[in-house]
């Protein structure tokens, strides 16, 4: 902290010095007011030297007294007064930076002084809050606590806001140092340019003058010439030197704030860090110190005792005075004055029930009631649950009826559908049944009259024939195809069978390929029916079966 000592007695000694001399306050027509020694008044002037309101600028000023409203000439009394009152006037406290405690004690020992001295003076309530603030800002002092920006804090708490603003002066100053830099370099090297186009020596003329002792005789003059040192050479050598020694200058002060400015910004991480493990051991400190405090919580049906109440105010009496500020001080203020409350309840020998006060007796009778509401609630509340059970019972038995049947309606539907797909299975396995013996019918007639025709030597006839039995035979193989159940095994079935039953006819009976072909075909269709008809037999007997086993199952709940 600074200190900085008042010299409270010399402005006293010089006020009561200077008390006799006094001052003039003219008030001119024009509304202004001018204060300070009368120098002369004559020829309808007067003449005076006015101070500003600061009194650090005097001026002479003549007046006419035709503009003159209102002189006033002060009393020594008055005089002491405006002495000693612009004495303490230099009193200002810094919004950054706390003083000593000499410095808030010698100035309220001043401004008691001068209210003692002048008690009917005009500046008393000036004085009075100049005092106030003084008393505020020491008992901030005793505490320890540091100044910034209007604002007490800790120390710690201060040094990074401190050196924050210390770095935005510094930054500051050198941008506008910088800019003072720049434009001195850019001078000196226009200085520069110049000087390398002025000439280092000049030639310049001299006259000489001659006389003659002869009468008949004038006397003349002549020239000569002579090389001298440029002066403006010399001048502008003299300007480069004087702004080169400024930007050095510059320079180096450049360098100098860098140096500052880089010290600040390694301090500043680390006056962080410091208020970061200081404000963590303060709001621990808080913490216990609120926990603490949470012991007197007050009980809204049992008093305490008039020493726990008293305990309790100096607990909480301790956590304000050391946070006054922090952040269960609200709660604490408001829990001080409950238990300032409950102590005067208690010393009044009254108890307390449901934060009521009242005599131990009516405590008894409430506490009675109280018990018998109670246990009428309990009561009504027990009758109320098992009310409730019994309703959500029936609700959970409703519900899984309520389940049981759409199971028991969606097995139904399922059943009734598999029905139906059985019985459309079942259909066309008969309609395919009916067309393969049509198709096998026709087979067989044909082979009949291809037995007749094979007698017949036209070729023509034998091969129309020959055409007839390979249609039917690739209808019913289409046919065959058709049904998913067995397309694609019967397809390399009848590949295979005719190709292998070709090859057999041709080589072991050395037929004709005609006859091969007619073999193979007959045998195709033979087999390729028998095939058939025994898969749509099993077929059959399968779906058959599926349907006796549905209506065995669902007739009797029909019924």
């Amino acid at each position: 902290m600074q200190a900085k000592a008042v010299p409270v007695a010399i402005l006293f000694v010089t006020g009561i010095l200077t008390a006799a001399l006094g001052e003039a306050i003219v008030t001119l027509k024009s509304g202004e007011v001018l204060q300070g020694d009368i120098v002369s008044d004559t020829n309808d002037v007067l003449q005076i030297r006015a101070f500003s309101v600061n009194r650090t600028i005097s001026s002479l000023r003549n007046v006419p007294h035709a503009d003159i409203q209102n002189i006033y000439n002060e009393t020594p009394a008055e005089a002491a007064e405006r002495i000693d009152c612009f004495a303490l006037s230099k009193f200002q406290l810094n919004p950054d930076q706390e003083h000593s405690t000499d410095f808030y004690t010698q100035w309220i020992a001043a401004f008691e002084k001068f209210l003692t001295d002048y008690p009917k003076s005009d500046k008393t309530q000036i004085i009075k809050q100049h005092i106030e603030a003084c008393q505020a800002e020491l008992k901030h002092v005793i505490a320890g606590e540091a100044k910034f920006e209007n604002k007490w804090m800790t120390p710690v708490e201060k040094r990074p806001l401190s050196l924050n603003k210390q770095l935005a002066d510094l930054e500051q100053q050198r941008a506008s140092l910088a800019k003072t830099v720049d434009a001195l370099q850019g001078k000196l090297e226009g200085l520069q340019a110049r000087l390398r186009t002025l000439p280092k020596n000049i030639t310049r003329e001299v006259a000489h003058d001659a006389t003659t002792n002869d009468e008949h005789h004038y006397g003349y003059k002549w020239y000569t010439t002579e090389t001298v040192p440029n002066p403006e050479f010399k001048r502008s050598a003299d300007e480069i030197y004087n702004c080169q020694q400024q930007v050095a200058s510059g320079g180096q002060a450049l360098a100098n704030l860098d140096a500052k400015i880089q010290g600040v910004k390694i301090k500043i991480p680390q006056a962080r860090q410091e208020y970061e493990i200081a404000l963590a051991k303060v709001a621990e400190a808080e913490r216990l110190a609120y926990e603490a405090v949470q012991k007197y919580r007050l009980n809204p049906d049992q008093e305490f005792t008039a020493l726990k109440c008293a305990v309790g105010l100096a607990v909480c009496q301790k956590y304000l005075e050391t946070y006054p500020s922090g952040e269960y001080a609200a709660a604490v203020r408001q829990q001080s004055v409950e238990l300032q409350q409950e102590k005067e309840q208690v010393e009044k020998a009254l108890v307390k029930f449901g934060n009521r006060w009242m005599s131990a007796s009516q405590k008894a009778a409430v506490q009675e009631l109280e018990a018998q509401l109670q246990a009428e609630r309990n009561r009504q509340a027990l009758a109320e649950r098992e009310k409730e059970a019994q309703l959500q019972a029936e609700r959970d038995r409703q519900a899984l009826v309520e389940q049981e049947r759409a199971l028991a309606k969606q097995e139904k539907e399922a059943q009734h559908q598999r029905m139906m797909n059985l019985l459309s299975e079942l259909g066309q396995i008969i309609v395919s049944t009916i067309v393969l013996l049509l198709l096998v019918g026709g087979f067989a007639v044909s082979l009949r009259f291809g037995a007749r025709l094979a007698k017949i030597e036209n070729v023509a006839s034998r091969t129309a024939w020959l055409a007839s039995v390979t249609a039917l035979v690739a209808l019913i193989v289409i046919f065959l195809c058709c049904v998913p159940l067995w397309r694609y095994a019967l397809i390399m079935a009848l590949v295979l069978g005719t190709v292998a039953t070709s090859f057999t006819v041709k080589s072991i009976f050395r037929a004709t390929w005609e006859q091969a072909l007619l073999t193979n075909m007959f045998a195709l269709a033979a087999t390729t029916v028998g095939m058939t008809l025994l898969i749509l037999l099993l077929r059959f007997l399968d779906i058959s079966c599926s349907i006796l086993d549905l209506v065995e199952r669902h007739v009797p709940s029909i019924l």
